[in-house]
């Protein structure tokens, strides 16, 4: 099992760690990789990958690590489901 850093992410060094003490080897490109850790995803970026393939982000998760763009969810939410 493998993973690879995105080059639009910092390398973590408690991800790398973490990932080889559970047996992963990292690779530094290539498609032979069972998880990609990167900064924030665009649909672009998930089409390509395969089946069993898994990334750390799904596309405008941003919106859920802000606190303000997550409050504007939560108020769009309230007005959608109104009790």
């Amino acid at each position: 099992m493998a993973f690879m850093v995105s080059d639009r992410t910092h390398v973590y060094n408690a991800v790398v760690n973490t990932m080889k003490s559970a047996g992963f080897e990292q690779i530094e490109a290539g498609q032979d990789f069972n998880l990609i850790w990167t900064g924030y995803v665009q649909v672009e970026d998930i089409l390509p990958l395969f089946r069993l393939q898994k990334i750390n982000h799904f596309p405008n998760s941003n919106v859920l690590g802000r606190k303000d763009t997550f409050w504007n969810c939560i108020l769009k939410m309230k007005l959608k489901f109104p009790n």
